[in-house]
C-alpha cells in the first residue's frame, strides 16, 4: 500500500493535477498558518494569565520572592510545553491530505451559512 499520495519526480502532471496539486499546497500553508496562529495566541494567554494571576494573588498575600520564581519557572515551562504542542508538533508532521480537502471546503459552507442567516 503506498503511503505517499504525491507524484514522483519523473512523472507529468496533467493540467487539472497540477491545479488540485496547487489548490493543495495551498489549503497546506494555510493550514500552517492557522497552526501557528493559534500556538502563538495560546502562549500570549498563558503569559498574560500569569502576569494577571501573579498580580491578584500578589494584592492579596504577600509573596516570597521564592514564590514569585516558582511561579514563573511555572509559567515558562507551560509556554514551552504549549509551543512543543501546538507549535513544533504540528509544524513538523506532515499535513494529510484528506483533512485538507475538509479543511478546503469549510469556509464555503460557512459563508453558505452566513449568508442564510443574513450576516454578511
Amino acid at each position: 500500500m503506498a503511503t505517499e499520495l504525491r507524484p514522483t519526480q519523473g512523472a507529468t502532471l496533467t493540467r487539472s493535477e497540477r491545479v488540485l496539486e496547487d489548490q493543495l499546497l495551498k489549503v497546506e500553508s494555510q493550514l500552517r498558518l492557522l497552526d501557528i496562529g493559534v500556538g502563538v495566541s495560546g502562549a500570549l494567554v498563558i503569559v498574560f494569565g500569569y502576569a494577571l494571576g501573579l498580580m491578584v494573588v500578589d494584592r492579596f498575600l504577600v509573596l516570597s520572592s521564592l514564590a514569585r520564581q516558582a511561579m514563573f519557572v511555572g509559567m515558562c515551562a507551560g509556554v514551552v510545553y504549549w509551543c512543543y504542542r501546538k507549535l513544533w508538533l504540528p509544524l513538523t508532521r506532515p499535513i494529510n491530505p484528506v483533512y485538507a480537502r475538509f479543511f478546503w471546503k469549510e469556509p464555503y459552507r460557512m459563508q453558505k451559512i452566513v449568508s442564510l442567516t443574513g450576516w454578511t
